[in-house]
Order: structure tokens, then sequence, then C-alpha cells
């Protein structure tokens, strides 16, 4: 698959705005490789000549060196090695670290987190000059972040697993959107269809892979059960009552597949909406094609459920509702066709015990388990509105303590992103978060928005859209689609995008 960026005429064709460099995706694409097998490759050669902790501390030390050159060279080289840590993380941590225990180092399960954490310091005043642009953003960044640090009550494992997933996705988009406004205008397109690219070509060739090998040999090749953390949560899942067996690739997880073959193509089709052009290029084409059959073959409802959302926004968008209007009736009509759903596969019953007894009611079936954990979640707001505290509900809870009860599991709001952000953060959280996306797709405008939306009403029924992966490609593209699009926007400019062009 041709990973060259493409030279689109439509949605970033005017301005010169940023500052020229010289760029090359297919360079990028092994440079970032390179740079993957060198943070991953690292505790793996040290730890042969070193002791644990200078093993760590040296294998930390060019995690950091790595990071600071990309972004010192170009910050598109960053997002592209970063999109590199997040997809091979799992099969690299299969194939060199499935040691009698599973243990995989921390550096090689934090890499991304670290790389992330790097460059949001390395930007910081342009960070702080977004911000700073809108006084209620700014008050929905400070409320987040007192919902959270009050919230931290220990720092065990499970616990800091968590406050990664509530902060490392808001990271990626400040971080994206600092790195946009010193890329020249018509050179954001290109880069997102490399980002596109890459990521359908290792979505497909893993796909492939295990299609041929089978999934059980390819599970125990890359030692997926021998590891915890790469238990997949489902290899099945249930359409209408027909079984349907799932495939994750080189993500080993097909729910993380399936959502991210689904960012591709819903950005895929926010590019070519904006630019009013059908699909010409082959990087396109191959694009959506391969990420059409990954998503087939992860068999993922609420990947599909994207492009309801996608869909609906655009027609809210049309109708020239706000921006945070049409974040909001979007996770509303998700909220409603997943109920319906539901209530169709389990019987009307379940419409009334959905809200009365949200656990009892999911039974065993799979859209019903997600409804559960966001309904929970939501209604422990009622008893605790404050929060649990970090670490206390959620997957990781059942990843770290594998004795817990499914009920006592589902009670903290598992399954759904905002229902384990409810449970365990409180009304600080959920407010905080609300207001900097609503303002985050008011100030970006309308392509900014249709991604949010559906990263919003996605990770009403996943939890793992508050994680790297499944947010990884829709959060860098709100950002580099929103900043600038000219023929997009339907909405006066604000005072962040004036003074991001600027």
């Amino acid at each position: 698959m041709s990973i060259s960026a493409t030279h689109p005429t439509g949605i970033l064709r005017r301005g010169n705005r940023g500052q020229t460099r010289s760029w090359s995706g297919l360079a990028s694409f092994f440079l970032a490789l390179l740079g993957t097998n060198i943070t991953y490759g690292a505790p793996v050669v040290l730890s042969t000549f070193l002791d644990p902790v200078m093993t760590a501390f040296v294998s930390v030390a060019l995690l950091v060196i790595v990071t600071f050159s990309f972004l010192f060279a170009d910050a598109r080289h960053f997002f592209m090695y970063w999109l590199h840590l997040v997809i091979l993380q799992n099969v690299v941590s299969g194939l060199w670290f499935s040691d009698a225990e599973g243990s995989v180092p921390l550096v090689v399960t934090e890499a991304k987190t670290i790389a992330i954490v790097l460059a949001l310091i390395f930007h910081i005043p342009k960070i702080v000059k977004i911000a700073s642009t809108d006084k209620l953003l700014l008050s929905g960044i400070v409320v987040y972040a007192i919902g959270l640090l009050s919230n931290i009550t220990s720092f065990s494992p499970v616990a800091i697993a968590t406050l990664r997933n509530f902060t490392v996705t808001i990271a990626v988009l400040f971080v994206a959107l600092a790195c946009s406004a010193s890329t020249e205008l018509k050179e954001r397109a290109n880069f997102l269809r490399v980002i596109l690219a890459a990521t359908t070509f290792w979505l497909v060739t893993g796909a492939i892979g295990e299609f041929f090998v089978t999934t059980g040999d390819w599970r125990d090749f890359f030692n997926a059960d021998a590891l915890g953390g790469l238990n997949s949560l489902s290899e099945t899942t249930s359409l209408f009552g027909v079984e349907l067996a799932r495939i994750g690739g080189f993500l080993l997880e097909p729910v993380n597949a399936g959502y991210m073959a689904a960012s591709v193509l819903v950005v895929l089709w926010v590019l070519r909406f904006a630019e009013r052009e059908r699909l010409h290029s082959t990087t396109d084409i191959l694009c959506f094609a391969g990420s059409l059959f990954a998503l087939a073959s992860a068999a993922t409802k609420n990947g599909l459920m994207m492009f309801f959302i996608a869909a609906i926004a655009r027609l809210l968008l049309s109708r020239s509702m706000s921006p945070r209007l049409v974040v909001l009736w979007s996770g509303a009509a998700a909220f409603v066709v997943t109920l319906g759903y539901a209530t169709l596969v389990k019987g009307p019953a379940y419409l009334q015990a959905v809200f009365t007894n949200p656990v009892a009611a999911s039974g065993g079936e799979s859209t019903s388990i997600h409804m559960a954990g966001l309904v929970s979640g939501f209604q422990s707001l009622i008893a605790t509105p404050f929060g649990h505290g970090l670490g206390t509900g959620g997957n990781f809870l059942k990843l770290f303590d594998p004795t817990v009860t499914r009920v006592a599991w589902l009670s903290t709001g598992s399954e759904s992103a905002w229902g384990t952000l409810a449970y365990q953060g409180g009304i600080l959280c959920v407010a905080g978060l609300v207001v900097i996306v609503l303002q985050m797709a008011r100030s970006l405008g309308p392509g900014s928005t249709v991604l949010l939306a559906v990263w919003a009403s996605a990770a009403l029924f996943a939890e793992s859209f508050f994680g790297p992966i499944a947010s990884s490609v829709l959060m860098i593209a709100a950002a580099y689609v929103g900043v600038h699009s000219e023929r997009l926007e339907l909405v006066q400019p604000t005072k962040m995008v004036q003074r991001l062009r600027n």
C-alpha cells in the first residue's frame, strides 16, 4: 500500500501561514518505525548486560532522545512515531517480553504515554496560548483537573492506568493543535492522508495475517494469552443473535482494531466532503477499501455506529445548528439508537429494567453490557457525586483484579468511557470534560465538530475511547482538520482560530 501523501486542492488549499518544511510521508513512516524499534528494543538489548534499574534508566533516556529528536525535526515525524508506538505495542510485548511471569517493562507499556507527556511539555507555550483564548475552555480544563486530582487516592497501578486514560486523549488533541499551527496550510491534509495510510497498512497487514494463520495460532505466536494485558475482551460478537468471529490483527484486541479502522473511514469521509470531491487518489481508495476490510474483520458494532453519528453530525451542521448542540444531539442520537437496538434484542421489558437495575438487565448480551456501564456510572453520581476515586472501577479494575465479580465490575461504569469517568471522577470530571469538548468543537469548526461528536458519542459505549488506541486517529485529525478548515467554516472564526492562524 502506498503511503505517499497526495496533493489535495480543496479544504487546505489556500494560504501559507505555516512554516514550509521538506517532508516525505514514506521517509517519515520508516523513520518512525526505526524510532519505535529503538524504543521497544532497548530494554531487550540492555537487559542482557545491565541490571533492571539501569536498563530502565537508559531505556527511558533513549525514549526521551528519540521523542525530542522528532519534535525538533518536524512534529509530523513525532505523530507518526507516536502512532507506531500505539499500534505496535501489543505485538512487540507478545514477541519480546513473553517470559515465564508474563511481565512487560513499564517503559514499553507506557512509552506512548511518556512520549505524549514530553510533547506536551515541549509545546507548553503554544498550548497555554490556545487555552487562554477561551475563558470557558480554560475553566473546563481547571474543573477537569480539580476533579482528577481530588480523586487520586492512591498511586496503585490501576489508578495510574486510569489516570492515563482520562488524560492522554485530551493531551493528544492539544499537542496536535500546537503542532498543526507550525505546518504549512496545504500540507495538513497531506499529512493526515499519510497518517490514514500508515494506520490502514498495519490494520490490513495484521488482519490478513491473522485470517490466514487462524486466530488461535496468531494469538499463540504473539503469546497474547500469556500476558494479561493482551487478553481480548471479546473474540466473538453477536449481531441480532448471529455470532461473528473477530480479528484483532497487530492490535490483538478486535475491538480497538475495529474502532481504529472506523476512525480512518470517518476521517477520510470528513476530508472528502470538506474538499467536495469524490475519492480520486490511489491512497484514498486503498485507505477506504483496506479500512473497510479491517472493520468487517473486527466485527465491531460500535464502529458501525460511528458512521451513523458522523452522518447525524454532518446533517445537523448543514441545518446551521451550533457545533456545541451538534455534539450534544449526536450523543443523544447514539444513546437512543443503542437503547433501541438493545430493546429489540432483549424485548420490551428491557426498556424499563435498564434504568432500574442495569447490570441485571444486561444479561450477557454485549450491547446491553455497555449500556449497563453507562447507566450505572451516571447513577453513581446520585450517591457519590464527587467520585469514588481513580482506580476503583472500569476495565482496568478487572484486569488488575481478576477476582472482581461481574456485578461489581459493571456497577463501576465498565465498558463505558463516560460511565467510568462518572463513577471514578464524579461530576467535576464529567462537567469539565463536556465543557472542553463543546468549546473545542465551537472553536475548531465543522470538520472537528464531526470528529469530536463521533469520539464523544462512541465513548458512551466503549471504555477504550478514552485510551490512546481508539482515540489516536480521531484526535490527531480533529486538530489538523479543524484549525484551518476554511471551506468548512459555517460560523465566524473564534479567537482561538484567529490566534492560531497568526
